[in-house]
Parts: structure tokens; C-alpha cells; sequence
């Protein structure tokens, strides 16, 4: 267990290493914190390829990287957060996997204040 921790840990700083901008380092801190209790929301677009329906939903970290490792049972945490990384910029997710897509609550998610969101939207802009 503390050689995985250690590994991890190696895996975390050499990729804060390498972090290209500003916002690859503070995506890198919410992929970093995994599955953690702490609530690190983010806006993902998220693409069914059943059904080939799109949506942008938030989401935590941990929902998101559990549906990585469904949507992919071969990946480890390495790999998933190197998936992660590679999809800093667009944030879009493509699955295949029903179960993957149910822990996103892709089916039922509903932004339910729009019009409150927008007006916050403007109000900083």
C-alpha cells in the first residue's frame, strides 16, 4: 500500500512537473485530489456514443474518474489521469459503456436554474 502511495505520489509531482499553463496546473490539482472526499465540481461535455446524444453536465472528480475506469476496465489510475490530462482543453468525454454513463447521471442530469446560472454569468462578465 505505501509503495502505491509513493508511486502515486512520484506519478503526481513529475506530472505538476511538466504542466505546460496556469490552468493545466489547477485542472492537474483537481485530477491530482482523485477520488477524495473533498467536492471538486467540474463542467464536462460528455457524448453518448450509443445513442450519440451530447450534453455538458457538471460533475465531481470522483464521478468522473470512476466512469473512466468503468468505461475502461484495463485503464489504472495512471492511465486514467493521463486520459484526464489529455482532455484538459476540450473537457469532452466520449462513452460507450451504459454503466460509465450512469455515474455521470447522463440520462437524468437537468440544469434546473438556467436562467439563474445566466444572470451570474452576465452579472461577471
Amino acid at each position: 500500500m505505501h509503495r502505491l502511495a509513493i508511486l502515486l505520489y512520484l506519478v503526481f509531482i513529475s506530472l505538476l512537473t511538466y504542466a505546460q499553463s496556469f490552468e493545466e496546473k489547477a485542472y492537474l490539482e483537481v485530477v491530482k485530489s482523485g477520488p477524495s472526499t473533498a467536492p471538486s465540481i467540474l463542467v464536462i461535455t460528455v457524448k453518448d456514443l450509443n445513442s450519440g446524444q451530447t450534453k455538458e453536465i457538471s460533475a465531481s472528480i470522483q464521478s468522473l474518474h470512476w466512469s473512466l475506469s468503468e468505461e475502461s476496465a484495463t485503464l489504472k489510475h495512471a492511465g486514467i489521469v493521463r486520459k484526464l490530462l489529455a482532455h484538459t482543453a476540450d473537457s469532452t468525454f466520449s462513452y460507450k459503456n451504459k454503466e460509465a454513463l450512469k455515474l455521470l447521471y447522463f440520462q437524468t442530469y437537468q440544469l434546473r436554474r438556467k436562467k439563474t446560472i445566466a444572470n451570474l454569468i452576465v452579472r461577471i462578465t
